[in-house]
């Protein structure tokens, strides 16, 4: 029925209410709007948090969700600074509470963050240590 009704232009307005809905086959279903409407805009990033958040806190469940919000995170993170700030704060928290699986996929993102903005570096929770070759 969405899609009968659905207009390009009013994108970004259905991304961020549907993105509000707890159920998670309707958040499978806003991971499809999520690339084309969310997309390079830290102000809707931003209002897509609490989706986000709600998306990497299931646990075993969701693969395929997760898959493509942890990607979308990715594209986002790498190309703005402001954006990866955000991711930053987001993974230091879902890091802290997920299951092992997915703190490897957060963490490995964290390091590319790092690695693609160095200036936030000191936001991280992510510590490299040396360890002694022998």
């Amino acid at each position: 029925m969405i899609m009968q009704h659905f207009q390009a232009e009013h994108g970004q307005e259905f991304l961020l209410k549907l993105s509000q809905h707890p159920s998670q086959d309707l958040q499978l279903f806003v991971s499809n709007f999520v690339d084309k409407h969310g997309s390079n805009s830290p102000e809707v990033f931003e209002q897509l948090i609490p989706y986000f958040t709600s998306v990497l806190h299931l646990i075993n469940r969701g693969k395929v969700l997760k898959e493509r919000v942890f990607a979308f995170l990715e594209r986002e993170s790498l190309n703005s600074t402001e954006i990866a700030t955000k991711t930053m704060d987001l993974l230091n928290t879902v890091s802290l509470t997920i299951a092992i699986g997915d703190k490897a996929k957060c963490i490995e993102l964290m390091g590319k963050i790092v690695e693609q903005h160095p200036q936030i570096k000191e936001q991280s929770l992510l510590e490299v240590e040396d360890f002694e070759i022998r």
